[in-house]
């Protein structure tokens, strides 16, 4: 989803368990500048927890 600066994005991957809970995630910030310069994504781990709605 875009950020609120719109300069970033936030993306999240939800971590598939044995048993099916896929209750964790991990979420990552997207630069989108800097991945525009790089010509690769420039992504950064945020965290790695509990799907939630908020951070």
């Amino acid at each position: 989803m875009p950020g609120e600066d719109r300069e970033t994005w936030t993306v999240q991957q939800m971590i598939v368990d044995p048993e099916d809970a896929n209750d964790w995630v991990a979420e990552f910030t997207v630069d989108l500048a800097r991945s525009r310069e790089e010509g690769a994504p420039a992504i950064r781990l945020r965290r790695i927890g509990p799907l939630t709605d908020g951070p």
